[in-house]
């Protein structure tokens, strides 16, 4: 009995590490990170890519809550259309946990199954440079590889899944380990 009870001790233990390690955050390395936004926008086309059929296309202005967040901090985004003849956003506003992950140089804003994974995109060719130095997350149906960059999906803001969406955020990032 005594030899169940410490495997079963062991077994527990392991999965609680296991568990731990598997679903830590891309921040959670001890380091805390300091993000500070600019400015943001995002572009959907129901042609699935970023310039092909135009049929539709809207653009948005990405409001963030706050200018400085730290890593752990939940990140308010408000996506108010700009551009377009109307508006197909089922959600307007997100609260999403920030983390970042300094290997990658990546931000990721994640709660639940909505997970947006911004790269940092020096040289934007897509473009024509206009968003250089911007954090992108981009997915399309449709679009070419060199289209998707980072990880979000159209179904987090209720459009269909074959719809080009482009969530670009001016950020600067500084270690809180100084």
């Amino acid at each position: 009995m005594r030899m169940k009870l410490g495997l079963l001790a062991v077994v527990c233990v392991t999965v609680i590490v296991v568990a731990a390690v598997f679903f830590q955050s891309p921040s959670d390395n001890g380091e805390k990170y300091f993000i500070n936004f600019k400015d943001g926008s995002t572009f959907i086309s129901d042609a699935g890519d970023s310039h092909g059929g135009f049929e539709f296309t809207a653009d948005y202005i990405v409001i963030v809550s706050d200018n400085s967040f730290e890593t752990g901090d939940t990140v308010h985004l408000t996506f108010e259309l700009d551009i377009g003849f109307c508006d197909p956003l089922d959600v307007h506003d997100l609260d999403l946990k920030l983390s970042y992950s300094d290997a990658d140089d990546e931000i990721t804003l994640q709660k639940d199954s909505v997970v947006v994974r911004l790269v940092k995109v020096e040289n934007d060719i897509i473009w024509d440079h206009q968003f250089d130095g911007y954090y992108i997350a981009s997915w399309g149906g449709c679009a070419p590889d060199d289209e998707i960059r980072g990880e979000i999906s159209p179904s987090v803001f209720g459009l269909p899944a074959h719809y080009y969406i482009e969530l670009r955020l001016k950020a600067e990032v500084e270690s809180g380990n100084h």
